[in-house]
């Protein structure tokens, strides 16, 4: 780097600095654009200059607006300054951070009184103060300007306070004003990811896909993917990214995204060397700016070596849980929240007490922020039938709330306890206690797991320290000198069946089992001594074993399968793994339940194996005959094992069933069996057996119907849509109900499309709204699948069943049954003799019967060629590939008008789908009816034609050979 080039950067300044002075100083606009030619200007340095060259130009920099245009430091940030830099890789991670607080360290008091604010407003979310919540944001945006913080929290805050109307209300308004900038593509998606029906798996799947294909750079890929859908790189290194393009955001965002680059580093410790740079980084920063994150940063870096005070009134709710007095654990937590005692592990306590009491915890009802959020984690820490549902609710609370940092600590909470005991990782555990809010034992705490953190994390926090809390944290870490006898009995109990289990010499595992289900714990901690047992024995490969307690787990206590380890119990080779134990029910239940969780086909594959197996080890012919020969098999499996996994696909594979009517009667006899062994649900399996009999009845002539048609599997379709779409067609109505996209009523529409005035132009343009925008892309999905799908779309049965099988079959088929056509050998590739004529013609002369043999030869090669073009051209779907095809699909601007105003009546996704199937078909009319003309004309008329020539060519013939005329008559009647 030249001086040269440092002397053109503080000129560029300089110049950007005088002409702003010499225009109007005091004018926001002017001021604005100033800020961001100054920002390109530092962009530029930090490619060009070395770092400590870099930041005595950014203090060179400072002091000269602080001392030519003041105003310029102090005048709010607008959305419209915000934007990505000029292109640029970035520099290493080691300089993106060193760039990063240095320019944080510039702004350092102003953002310290900001976290401030940020703080009261999280307090207020937590205590329900919704009436306070939106006057805080305007207190933020008065005193510090716009941020893109500021969105994030606005959006979330709006769709929770107002609903889904205002909060696209706000998002529109900053695309108002920042046409084509960072802040308008920002809080667009930011809108579509916390409508209420966009789920965060299927939002970041969907983002994703939209951004690789923008033009952005790789960078800001990488960061929009992290600020929008939350995805963290994968390779540490591209961190640099986010520092890089967050330049072009406010100071506040810059330092939110430096921290979390911290926590990422500090938690997966890439390398000592930059987690001690970042030690020393937060080190210098921690001193001027108040943030809780900060000093927890230095905690785990091993900076920190203080304690906070007021530990033991922190934990006291804790060590009332654990002696089991869950009344006065509730209401310690919850009288710290309601002091404005904000800290993460509080939620997280009032959750557990909430999770081991034997409340009900109905997810129905209730919207307040801390009693809702609390439910959903006791629902997950309980692990029972509701746990997706929770689940799912908390992945999307943690999204769009996750510039919270109790969010992010419960997130992270939420993370390692629904994992696997060996899946855990130490990253999520450290997440949380860097988002925790003191230095608070509890951080650590699982039930009867330790979270994973290094020794000196565990020993600051313990150490000194007394209480339950303490006493039982230093249990889970070995030490055994004595538990206080003010510890809950059960948990008493519990933490001796947890001793037995990690026992090495320990294999009784059918008796350790058998006790903890005889010692009557409450199911929110036997479930926790179950799942210990369960990683234990895949530990030491006792695989019968697992599938036995995972099966009764489910069945007995309605745990969910999601929480199980069955990944792990699977291992990539399910059936080699488990085939062994075969004799055993639980082994094809087990495997039902891993199918259901992977949706992989060698799974579903083993299940059918399974299935066979279990019949031929117990000499059964079909599982119908299971209910007379079961033993002393639980009825809660036999149930399971007839109704969920001999399904009719199953059934299917076996050897005894050896076709499908044979199927179908067993899926009966299974049926029946079921009302007897189940007879709560004894009206669906009898709604079943009613379903499969008045099935049998009409599929007789459906196969008639189908065989003769153009088709398309029209179920399978609208199966797919309600699976695929269904979120999708969610979100299309909540915005239609929000009153965005909706349609003109069917009657008003009908008149207007008859009426040749101004209003009903309108039905002739595509309609455009964000709701139409989502319905376009819907119906275009479900088109593509009508048209194209391998297995049920409108092509794979025009090439299947019409241009491979019933179309050349319905022509060719009257030919050869006269035998004036033939086949062409595959391994000569001409036609087969026609040993038919040439029999005939033995008695003519030689040369009579080879011109006959050229003559029909001729015949088949101009007939086929006939079939070739209607099959590689004609039958087709119009196309670049095939521009001849005569099967066009084009949906027209009053088509869409229709299908919005019919479906906006019935907002269901199975009524939507069934009416674009409808709407397909009536658009696919002219198609149908250019192929039948064809067929019925142009076709008709050229194999007349053919038939015609031939006849003229072998008429000479029988003058010389009577017996040609037998030939002659066969073409008469094929014509």
């Amino acid at each position: 780097m030249s001086n040269s080039e440092l002397m053109r950067l503080q000129n560029r300044v300089r110049g950007h600095l005088a002409a702003a002075k010499n225009r109007s100083p005091g004018a926001q606009t002017s001021l604005s654009k100033t800020r961001m030619k100054i920002r390109r200007v530092l962009a530029d340095g930090r490619r060009l200059l070395d770092q400590p060259v870099y930041s005595d130009f950014f203090e060179w920099t400072r002091s000269l607006i602080n001392s030519q245009l003041a105003s310029l430091s102090t005048a709010p940030l607008l959305y419209e300054e915000f934007g990505f830099l000029p292109k640029r890789s970035p520099r290493s991670l080691r300089d993106e951070l060193l760039f990063a607080a240095l320019h944080i360290g510039g702004t350092a008091k102003e953002i310290s009184e900001q976290i401030r604010v940020h703080r009261v407003f999280e307090a207020a979310v937590w205590a329900d103060q919704t009436d306070m919540l939106e006057s805080i944001l305007g207190e933020i945006e008065k005193r510090f300007g716009h941020s893109l913080w500021l969105i994030e929290a606005t959006i979330a805050t709006k769709q929770y306070v107002s609903g889904l109307e205002s909060q696209k209300r706000f998002a529109e308004r900053i695309g108002s004003i920042s046409r084509r900038r960072q802040a308008e593509y920002y809080s667009y998606y930011l809108s579509v990811r916390n409508e209420p029906n966009a789920t965060p798996a299927r939002f970041a799947e969907e983002f994703e896909s939209i951004i690789r294909k923008t033009k952005y750079s790789a960078s800001v890929k990488i960061y929009l993917l992290f600020k929008i859908a939350g995805l963290m790189p994968v390779n540490l290194a591209r961190l640099a990214d986010l520092l890089m393009v967050e330049h072009g955001s406010a100071d506040i965002d810059l330092y939110e995204t430096f921290l979390v680059v911290c926590q990422e580093i500090v938690s997966k410790a890439p390398s000592a060397d930059l987690v001690s740079l970042v030690g020393s980084l937060v080190g210098d920063l921690a001193k001027r700016v108040d943030d809780f994150r900060l000093r927890q940063i230095l905690l785990v870096t091993g900076e920190n070596k203080s304690v906070e005070g007021e530990e033991q009134a922190k934990i006291l709710g804790s060590d009332l849980m654990l002696a089991g007095r869950l009344g006065e654990a509730l209401r310690v937590n919850r009288d710290s929240l309601r002091k404005g005692k904000l800290n993460s592990n509080d939620l997280i306590s009032i959750a557990t007490v909430r999770a081991a009491s034997k409340l009900e915890l109905s997810l129905s009802g209730g919207k307040l922020m801390l009693g809702h959020q609390t439910r959903n984690l006791a629902v997950l820490l309980r692990k029972g039938s509701e746990y997706e549902r929770a689940n799912a609710d908390l992945q999307k609370f943690a999204v769009n709330w996750s510039f919270l940092p109790s969010v992010r600590a419960i997130s992270a909470f939420v993370l390692w306890d629904s994992r696997s005991l060996n899946d855990r990782a130490l990253s999520w555990s450290l997440k949380r206690l860097l988002n925790s809010a003191s230095n608070d034992p509890r951080s650590l705490l699982g039930i009867f797991d330790l979270v994973k953190v290094g020794n000196d994390q565990v020993k600051q926090l313990i150490d000194g320290r007394s209480g339950l809390t303490i006493e039982y944290l230093g249990y889970l870490l070995g030490d055994r000198t004595g538990i206080s006898k003010n510890l809950d009995p059960y948990l008493s109990i519990a933490l001796a069946h947890i001793d037995r289990i990690n026992d090495p010499a320990s294999r009784e595992w059918p008796s350790i089992w058998s006790e903890i289900k005889e010692s009557k714990l409450p199911d929110f901690v036997e479930n926790r001594c179950a799942l210990h047992l369960v990683n234990r024995l895949l530990e030491t490969d006792e695989l019968g074993m697992v599938a036995d307690v995972i099966v009764d787990l489910v069945l007995l206590k309605g745990l969910s399968s999601q929480v199980l380890p069955l990944r792990e119990l699977a291992a990539g080779d399910t059936w080699r793994r488990l085939r062994q134990y075969s004799a055993n029910i639980a082994i094809p239940i087990v495997i039902d339940l891993i199918w259901r969780v992977t949706g992989d086909d060698r799974d579903s594959t083993a299940k059918r194996f399974a299935v066979q197996k279990f019949l031929a080890a117990h000499s059964l012919a079909v599982p119908s005959q299971i209910a007379q020969a079961a033993g002393d098999v639980g009825p809660e499996r036999i149930v399971y094992f007839l109704q969920s996994v001999c399904t009719a696909t199953v059934l299917d594979m076996l050897p005894t069933l050896s076709s499908s009517q044979i199927v179908e009667d067993e899926r009966v006899n299974i049926c029946r069996a079921l009302s007897e062994l189940d007879p709560k649900n004894s009206d669906l399996y009898q709604d079943e057996i009613f379903v499969s009999e008045h099935q049998r009845v009409v599929k007789s002539g459906l196969r008639v119907v189908d065989s003769s048609r153009i088709h398309v599997d029209q179920d399978a379709l609208v199966f797919w849509a309600s699976r695929e779409l269904g979120e999708t067609f969610r979100r299309y109505c909540d915005l239609v109900k929000a009153g965005v996209g909706v349609a003109d009523n069917y009657d008003t529409l009908m008149r207007g499309f008859f009426k040749a005035d101004e209003f009903n132009k309108a039905y002739f343009e595509i309609p455009k709204s964000e709701a139409d925008d989502i319905l376009i892309r819907m119906v275009s999905q479900i088109s593509d699948r009508f048209i194209n799908d391998s297995s049920y779309g409108l092509d794979s049965y025009l090439s299947k069943r019409v241009r491979h099988e019933s179309l050349t079959s319905y022509l060719r088929n009257p030919l050869e049954r006269k035998s004036l056509i033939t086949q062409i050998d595959s391994r000569t590739g001409r036609y087969e003799k026609n040993t038919r004529w040439t029999e005939v013609s033995e008695e003519c002369p030689i040369e009579v019967s080879l011109e006959l043999e050229a003559y029909l030869n001729e015949f088949s090669e101009s007939f086929d060629r006939i079939l070739v073009a209607l099959r590689a051209e004609d039958f087709h779907i119009r196309s670049k590939e095939h521009p001849g095809g005569l099967f066009e699909f084009t949906l027209t601007a009053p088509m869409l008008h229709l299908l919005r105003s019919v479906v906006q009546q019935r907002l269901e996704v199975e009524d939507f789908a069934r009416t674009c199937l409808a709407l397909f078909w009536v658009t696919l009319n002219p198609s149908l009816e250019r192929a039948r003309e064809r067929l019925r004309v142009d076709t008709k008329s050229k194999i007349a034609t053919l038939f015609e020539q031939l006849r003229a060519k072998i008429y000479p013939l029988m003058a010389e050979c009577p017996a040609v005329a037998e030939l002659s008559a066969a073409i008469v009647t094929c014509h």
